[in-house]
């Protein structure tokens, strides 16, 4: 079971995080925490933590508690993480591809190659 927790403070670290959830692993074992971070490996302010599926009524308490809690002035937010829903892919329309990839030119010819401009 995957729990979302955001509004993290930008400067916390994966081992930020582990240590505010060490007051509660007596609630439930934690399996992973991934903090989320940008290309320059900043944090985005939010992560997520992974426990085991046969401890979900403890992982409900683990929300619960974490939800409202103050760090740093922030108020943290937890929650379920939701499945992605599978998207259907649309089918590939030819003219509209055309219509909005392949600007619309002028007839090409020797002249309007000597200058394009």
């Amino acid at each position: 079971m995957m729990i979302y927790i955001g509004n993290l403070p930008f400067q916390y670290t994966e081992e930020d995080i582990q240590g505010t959830l060490d007051l509660a692993m007596h609630m439930c074992t934690i399996l992973m925490v991934r903090l989320m971070t940008d290309e320059n490996n900043r944090s985005r302010g939010f992560a997520f933590v992974e426990v085991p599926d046969d401890e979900a009524q403890n992982a409900e308490l683990l929300i619960a508690s974490l939800d409202g809690l103050y760090l740093d002035g922030r108020k943290i937010r937890s929650a379920h993480v939701k499945p992605r829903k599978r998207r259907k892919p649309k089918p590939f329309d030819k003219e509209a591809f055309k219509k909005r990839w392949i600007p619309k030119r002028k007839e090409l010819n020797d002249d309007s190659l000597e200058h394009p401009f």
